[in-house]
């Protein structure tokens, strides 16, 4: 593992402690791989491929959600997403899922209850105009129920 030396070293007595003899022909492997390899170009062409979802994802919810308020992280997979008031994105998901496109509600993150009016949205694994497509798709959902609570009242 490539991590700072303070970090490394309380990461390997984790692993001592949880793996008593570790898998040395994978070690073998991996350290074989690290030394002819390059790797640090595979890191930067992952991180390029992986900003280009982000953006398309950012791009989508500006254009088809902006009274959704997103974060633009500046690594991982993942968008987290805060709903207008009165929305619930456990409750939205049945109807997400008709949709074709699914996140993972906010409550699933807090366990007291918090979250309903968040959701976190993948983007690793689409292409970048399956990104765009499903935030469309998650714009159908979200502003029906916008339009819903607009004309019927806060949950």
């Amino acid at each position: 593992m490539l991590a700072p030396p303070a970090i490394r070293e309380k990461l390997v007595l984790a692993n001592e402690s949880a793996i008593l003899s570790p898998a040395t022909f994978a070690q073998m492997l991996i350290s074989e791989y690290l030394s002819i390899c390059d790797w640090k170009a595979q890191i930067e062409s992952y991180r390029k491929l992986y900003r280009e979802k982000r953006d398309a994802a950012s791009e989508a919810l500006a254009q088809y959600l902006p009274k959704v308020s997103s974060t633009k992280p500046e690594g991982g997979f993942f968008l987290w997403l805060t709903l207008p008031q009165g929305l619930n994105s456990k409750e939205m998901l049945p109807l997400a899922v008709t949709e074709l496109v699914a996140y993972t509600p906010g409550t699933a993150f807090f366990g007291d209850g918090r979250g309903k009016e968040n959701i976190r949205v993948c983007f690793s694994h689409p292409t970048a105009e399956n990104v765009r497509v499903g935030i469309q798709r998650l714009s159908n959902v979200i502003n029906r129920q916008i339009e819903l609570t607009n004309t019927f009242g806060v949950q």
